[in-house]
């Protein structure tokens, strides 16, 4: 492994990152079209632009964002290196474009910057299990009210699903009748 390796300015580097990413995925009520079809109570058909995918001044896009937490491997060539020297050696920072990386998360091939990000992504979910046990047992609450609250949602969760996808079956059906 490469990890201790010195890399130079100019040198092309692998760098291991985690965190939340956005990430374009195609509309679910327009279905990339931009476009919906309304049908009134007299059979007339309207055509509208996707609310839904709508975003201010732009219109409809097709696509919506939604936030992905990954980890993930970035190809960057190091722009600039810092150096410290202290009682322990020297510690390295390395810099491109706009962004500044500890040396733990650069490496010299894809391969190895993968194994890094996917071992940020463990320890990044195993914190958040730590803190929200830590969350819960620092609050005078009880598991059975959290529990009983959850279960309630979940039921009414399912129902409301139920109810939507009734309506979207009615929605699809007189969408074939009205067809020519």
């Amino acid at each position: 492994m490469t990890k201790d390796k010195i890399f130079s300015v100019g040198e092309s580097v692998f760098v291991a990152r985690y965190g939340n990413h956005e990430k374009k995925v195609q509309c679910p009520v327009c279905f990339g079209k931009k476009k919906v079809t309304l049908i009134l109570g007299d059979d007339t058909h309207v055509e509208l632009d996707c609310d839904y995918c709508q975003r201010g001044y732009e219109g409809s896009l097709g696509w919506v964002k939604e936030s992905v937490e990954r980890g993930e491997v970035n190809e960057y060539i190091i722009t600039s290196r810092e150096e410290k020297h202290t009682a322990e050696g020297v510690d390295y920072t390395y810099y491109a474009e706009h962004y500044s990386f500890p040396p733990s998360n650069v490496f010299a091939t894809r391969e190895e910057a993968q194994v890094r990000a996917d071992e940020l992504a463990t320890k990044h979910k195993h914190n958040e299990c730590i803190r929200a046990a830590a969350n819960k047992n620092n609050q005078n609450k009880s598991y059975s009210l959290d529990a009983g609250y959850f279960l309630k949602k979940a039921k009414e969760s399912r129902a409301e699903a139920e109810r939507y996808e009734a309506k979207a079956v009615i929605c699809k059906q007189k969408a074939r009748k009205a067809k020519p």
